[in-house]
């Protein structure tokens, strides 16, 4: 085999390899990949060097979680955008994990970042208006449950609750700031309800929460 022969096969299989892991992620990809010619050129490999990850970006389709199908070059953006978000989650899982709520600031720390992570995020691109109204609605229905939680036990007793919960709390909290899905939403927040109110909350209770009372 000739040099030029395996520079050919060694772009082919980084082609390859790069078209299957982005259609993985949700990429459309079409392009054509061309069998190696008896003889390999220079000129030949330069073609396919032409494919370098952001000229197939810019040739491909990406399916959003929604559904919809916008560029590549978006669905870079957006994929960008999902892993800020997810290392602010990690940070904020980090934050919570404190050794001990020992001290007032502490304990105002974890409440604070707790009710961040509802306050300070954004909203996926692709979603509707009514969309981004019912996650508003199930992010402040989460931080009604903190206010009600601390309000029965006390901020030091609310702090300790999420700190011996840190993991469960941030999983769930990711899920009720970003799940598009009502019925997801309704088990993740009982289940928040349960661990910072030492109980499941009813429908009753469910209710009144969503009219504010």
């Amino acid at each position: 085999m000739t040099k030029n022969q395996e520079l050919w096969n060694k772009e082919i299989r980084r082609i390859k390899q790069f078209i299957r892991r982005a259609t993985k992620r949700g990429y459309l990809i079409d392009i054509a990949i061309p069998e190696r010619p008896k003889r390999v050129t220079r000129k030949a490999i330069r073609e396919l060097q032409f494919y370098t990850p952001q000229k197939i970006y810019e040739m491909s389709e990406y399916i959003t979680g929604t559904g919809e199908v916008v560029s590549g070059i978006t669905g870079r953006k957006i994929e960008r955008r999902e892993a800020s978000r997810k290392a602010a989650l990690t940070r904020a899982k980090k934050k919570l994990s404190v050794n001990k709520v020992s001290s007032l600031d502490s304990v105002k720390l974890i409440i604070s970042n707790f009710v961040k992570t509802f306050t300070d995020t954004g909203y996926e691109r692709g979603w509707s208006n009514y969309l981004r109204e019912s996650k508003m609605e199930d992010r402040q229905l989460a931080i009604d449950i903190l206010e009600e939680a601390i309000s029965k036990y006390g901020e030091v007793e609310v702090a300790k609750r999420i700190q011996d919960n840190a993991l469960r709390i941030s999983e769930l909290s990711d899920k009720i700031a970003w799940d598009s899905k009502p019925e997801n939403i309704n088990i993740d927040l009982n289940e928040l309800y349960s661990i910072l109110n030492d109980g499941v909350m009813s429908v009753s209770e469910s209710r009144l929460l969503e009219e504010g009372i």
